[in-house]
């Protein structure tokens, strides 16, 4: 039996089934179920879905081949998609406390440095401006 024809779905209280010879066997007192919970940002939205199984066997199979194939998914769209790593990489250190504060710091750093600049700079027509205008001199 493959997993669309074993498979129930809860879905605002209403149960629907892919095989009419399931439909024959059920028994609800053997009832065995699972939940599958997506991630909010994911494809699925945060949604969750409840599978049936006909027995506890059955369901624990389910689980563990869904979980061989998540792991194998995430390791290819790892090797298709090793930007999205760095990216999410840099976007923590690009937010973290440390970095903004130091940012912040370079900003003021520059902002004091052009104002003493500009309080050192020597008046026009004074020998210093000269002086400090003409290397040669």
């Amino acid at each position: 039996n493959t997993l669309s024809s074993m498979a129930r779905a809860a879905s605002g209280g209403e149960m629907w089934d892919t095989s009419a010879e399931l439909m024959k066997t059920w028994d609800p007192t053997s009832v065995s179920a699972f939940e599958i919970i997506t991630i909010d940002e994911g494809f699925n939205s945060g949604r969750t879905y409840i599978l049936y199984a006909q027995n506890t066997s059955a369901c624990d199979e389910w689980v563990a081949d869904l979980k061989k194939l998540s792991v194998q998914a995430e390791k290819d769209f790892r090797k298709k998609h090793f930007i999205f790593i760095w990216q999410s990489k840099a976007s923590k250190f690009y937010n973290s406390l440390h970095f903004q504060i130091a940012i912040v710091l370079l900003i003021c750093l520059n902002f004091l440095m052009i104002v003493l600049q500009s309080e050192w700079r020597p008046d026009e027509g004074s020998g210093t401006a000269v002086n400090s205008s003409d290397p040669a001199s």
